[in-house]
């Protein structure tokens, strides 16, 4: 019988330290490589976020009368890597899903239009009331559901406006 003292420094013989330490330090490699990305991948996250709310704040204003801030510009995507101004390639109204009908519930229409702000100032005399003719300029755009870019409806610079020459008439009903 075998004297445990005869035991004691013995290896198996199928153990290689070589091997172990180089298994060893790829595995301390990769676990250092992947702390590296989450680290990366946490502070790219922490740079877009900071982006988007940098750019909420820039389209939001306080109503007085509502007492709270409102949009004033689309803002339902991740605006780090949205731009608000880019013009979509596809004409207005084209792929539109359906019209709307009386009676359909407007849930439906949630995609069609979202209308946020229009401010309309007309020159107002005392003695005559609006005062003609009337110079209307500025942008109107819409974003459809495609790729909800810009889709201008109207859009006319201060030099070039829209003129309106006179009252549109008003057609009675028999």
């Amino acid at each position: 019988m075998a004297d445990d003292g005869d035991c004691v420094n013995l290896e198996p013989f199928f153990y290689d330290e070589a091997a172990t330490v180089a298994e060893a330090a790829v595995a301390a490699e990769r676990r250092e490589r992947e702390r590296q990305e989450k680290a990366r991948e946490k502070e790219a996250l922490a740079k877009r976020w900071a982006a988007h709310k940098a750019v909420l704040e820039s389209i939001r204003e306080y109503d007085a009368d509502e007492e709270r801030y409102i949009y004033t510009r689309y803002h339902y995507k991740d605006m780090s890597d949205f731009d608000l101004d880019e013009e979509s390639h596809l004409a207005p109204t084209r792929f539109t899903d359906t019209t709307y009908r009386p009676g359909q519930a407007l849930g439906f229409l949630c995609n069609m239009i979202n209308l946020l702000a229009v401010r309309i100032i007309l020159p107002f005399d005392d003695d005559d009331g609006v005062v003609f003719p009337i110079s209307v300029y500025g942008s109107v755009i819409a974003r459809d559901h495609l790729d909800l870019k810009c889709v201008p409806l109207f859009r006319r610079s201060r030099d070039d406006p829209q003129l309106i020459a006179s009252e549109p008439q008003r057609m009675s009903c028999p």
